[in-house]
């Protein structure tokens, strides 16, 4: 027997709720860290945007995947961009292949729980 969409619509929003208290766990508290982290996911968008073509092959992301890193852009935003309450100066750290592919997978994690949210929303 197959379930009502409610239910369904129900268990996608579910789904993503979950999903984003188990991501928000992660998140620092510190918003210089989330600042970096944002930074890192700017710099990765925009690459992965503008890069050259030839450079991207090496991430290996279709252009769907793409575009599920982009619905995720808003929701990192709504978590990584936080007051700072005393300036000291522009936190900053060297790009590494390590901080690229965290910034992707985190994109992606939360381009999933907006697909997801949206998915049900239309029902």
């Amino acid at each position: 027997m197959s379930k009502p969409i409610n239910d369904i619509y129900t268990e996608l929003i579910a789904i993503a709720e979950a999903e984003l208290n188990r991501i928000s766990k992660t998140i620092p508290d510190d918003p210089a860290i989330c600042f970096v982290m944002l930074l890192e996911m700017t710099r990765m968008y925009d690459y992965l945007h503008f890069g050259p073509d030839d450079e991207l092959k090496e991430y290996r992301l279709s252009f769907q995947q793409v575009d599920v890193l982009k619905s995720g852009w808003n929701v990192a935003i709504s978590f990584l961009f936080k007051p700072i309450t005393h300036f000291t100066g522009i936190p900053a750290i060297e790009s590494s292949e390590e901080t690229r592919k965290s910034a992707i997978s985190m994109l992606y994690q939360f381009g999933c729980i907006a697909l997801l949210k949206r998915t049900a929303e239309m029902g």
